[in-house]
């Protein structure tokens, strides 16, 4: 079983009497709390089951909530292993790399621009990682502030906890919390915001348009809608139509005009999307559409971007991986989609997983995402197969062999020489002789050789050719 994050304000339970002065949406914390850990021991428990037994066993103080003594008793009995009374952070730390789960009192108070209750809060914690030098809790919050995801202890946690409470599910391997995101558009019509982070969303990327300069209908409802709901990380993308850089470059402008006004609460990238329909319009438009040209393009909207002060990010799919974009050479956030899989890629920044998501607070299906963070892959420096000394050795025949499209066994046979007399204009008879010579020397002056053209083939016409090589063949 897995972790869920309930609400104490679900209209399930929320409105029912609790400690016999509050409902469980204003005093349910506790219950709510020790219900998200115990979901994962049977699958079915929630709030209100907990609740339950709570007030049958005394710990739902009238006008005060859940007794401390409730949360250890209510974690053993839904089935929880190990349950422990923990004060020393470092132990707590320690139990949690293990696979433990937690419940942390919280005391009122903010730290580091987060206020996690005015009073007396219990939230629920899943996960845990160490990351330069600080550690990092997942939190489940099941009060109205929403603070559900991913928290620095050191800078947003310290010093407001005077109660911990450890347990085990089973004998459950450590469980990694992967935070899940979505992509919207004008296609999930209005959004009710508020709903999906209560459903704990806290990680979304919004359409902002699509070609050019055409802004997504929905746009402004759903970029305003996120940040007043409190969506903490928020990325924007584009859907191109460009079939060429500059086309590309504009898009990028046209993006950051759109979210200027927004910037400071965007903190993930601004994401090229070049799709099927993409290409299509490129077709229709008698654009050739190449693995160059779209590399290409890429790093036109993404350089510009970077240029304008964003982190720069694309998205792409297995085919468009293997046919058009030359993933190696862009040094930008990937957004990678891969369905129906459980086969996660934690090598990119987001991975798309599904296109039938359920959401609260959306009509439909919605895309749905695994965020993972990785930062962009450091691009393979050029490097060229060929030293360029003037000798046809077997590496430069093999070179020669991939650019007319025959095997390449690195021996110069006819098949080769047809090859080559085609690319450069000469009869293909498979004989290389003074005129198949000087049609190459033509051939190589044409893109940039300074060769005698004189039908002899040399060192320096040799050189040529492997320059020639370097340069469009093996790069």
């Amino acid at each position: 079983m897995s972790y869920i994050t309930y609400k104490q304000y679900d209209s399930r339970w929320g409105k029912k009497n609790y400690n016999g002065s509050s409902s469980m949406a204003t005093a349910g914390c506790g219950p709510t709390s020790v219900a998200m850990l115990a979901y994962a021991v049977d699958g079915k428990t929630n709030p209100w089951d907990v609740a339950k037994f709570m007030q049958r066993n005394g710990y739902a103080i009238r006008n005060n909530g859940t007794a401390w003594a409730g949360i250890p008793a209510a974690m053993k009995h839904f089935g929880l292993k190990d349950v422990k009374n923990v004060s020393a952070m470092a132990d707590v730390f320690s139990y949690l790399s293990k696979g433990y789960c937690a419940v942390f009192l919280f005391r009122g108070g903010s730290r580091g621009g987060i206020t996690w209750t005015t009073a007396g809060h219990y939230v629920a914690v899943t996960g845990y990682k160490h990351t330069n030098g600080k550690h990092y809790l997942y939190t489940r919050d099941s009060g109205g502030r929403n603070h559900t995801g991913w928290y620095c202890y050191e800078t947003q946690m310290r010093g407001l906890i005077p109660q911990i409470w450890v347990g085990k599910v089973g004998d459950a391997k450590p469980v990694k919390v992967i935070p899940k995101c979505i992509d919207v558009s004008e296609h999930q019509g209005k959004i009710d915001w508020k709903k999906v982070s209560a459903s704990g969303i806290d990680h979304v990327v919004i359409r902002a348009g699509y070609g050019k300069n055409n802004i997504d209908e929905q746009w402004k409802n759903n970029i305003t809608g996120a940040i007043k709901a409190g969506i903490k990380h928020i990325g924007v993308y584009w859907f191109s139509y460009a079939y060429n850089d500059n086309m590309a470059k504009n898009e990028a402008v046209y993006l950051c005009k759109a979210v200027e006004p927004y910037k400071k609460h965007i903190d993930m990238p601004l994401f090229y999307d070049f799709e099927y329909a993409s290409a299509d319009y490129a077709k229709e438009n008698k654009v050739t559409v190449t693995r160059k040209l779209v590399t290409s393009m890429h790093k036109a909207f993404c350089e510009e971007i970077k240029k304008r002060g964003f982190k720069a990010g694309y998205y792409y799919n297995h085919d468009y991986k293997t046919r058009y974009v030359d993933i190696a050479s862009l040094p930008y956030y990937e957004w990678y989609a891969l369905y129906d899989t459980s086969d996660k890629q934690t090598n990119v920044y987001l991975q798309q997983y599904s296109s039938k998501g359920k959401v609260d607070g959306i009509k439909g299906n919605v895309d749905m995402d695994w965020f993972f963070g990785a930062e962009p892959r450091t691009p393979k420096p050029k490097t060229t197969d060929l030293e360029v000394d003037g000798k046809q050795g077997g590496q430069t025949i093999k070179a020669i062999q991939k650019w007319v499209g025959v095997k390449q066994t690195g021996v110069l046979n006819e098949e080769t020489i047809k090859g080559i007399q085609r690319k450069v204009g000469a009869d293909p008879d498979g004989k290389w002789g003074s005129k198949t010579t000087l049609a190459l020397q033509i051939f190589l002056n044409k893109h940039g050789a300074n060769l005698e053209e004189d039908g002899k083939y040399g060192v320096e016409s040799i050189k040529a050719f492997q320059r020639y090589l370097n340069k469009y063949v093996l790069k």
